[in-house]
């Protein structure tokens, strides 16, 4: 026996197809009151667990990078420089006309070193579609941070 077939002997695979709109669970979570505060989860809470919720998350992120004095590091599979972290009004911030793009280079020309690591997308090009097929701003992202020190791979 070889060692490919040590490991691919007994393999077998069922593949079943169903439409998950027929689901009355479907995209609802787990409705049971035993799963604690947080509504159509999937997992149980655990103790001592903490939860943030989403309508913070993108002033987090914000607040993150413009109090990051070492380092920014991004890996992500859509990276869009023209996104504005901060949309509610009642919660200002400085610097919260900034997008991510400008943000990002603001903390580069401040000595912060910034570093992305965004999705190829190889049907990104003039002949398919610039943003490629997957919308994910690769292309984009890379000219918009050209010759600035911002380090991508």
């Amino acid at each position: 026996m070889n060692d490919k077939s040590k490991w691919t002997k007994n393999l077998a695979q069922e593949l079943e197809d169903s439409n998950v709109k027929q689901d009355s669970n479907w995209s609802r979570g787990i409705t049971s009151p035993g799963f604690g505060v947080v509504p159509y989860t999937f997992c149980k809470e655990r103790q001592g667990s903490s939860y943030t919720l989403p309508h913070r998350c993108w002033e987090d992120i914000f607040d993150a990078i413009n109090n990051a004095t070492h380092m920014i590091y991004i890996a992500g599979w859509s990276v869009y420089t023209k996104v504005t972290l901060i949309r509610n009004p009642k919660r200002q911030k400085i610097g919260e006309e900034l997008t991510l793009g400008e943000l990002l280079k603001k903390k580069a020309s401040e000595g912060v070193n910034v570093l992305l690591l965004v999705w190829y997308d190889i049907t990104s090009n003039e002949i398919l579609k610039r943003d490629g097929l997957m919308s994910t701003h690769d292309q984009e992202s890379t000219d918009y941070f050209k010759n600035i020190v911002v380090h991508r791979p």
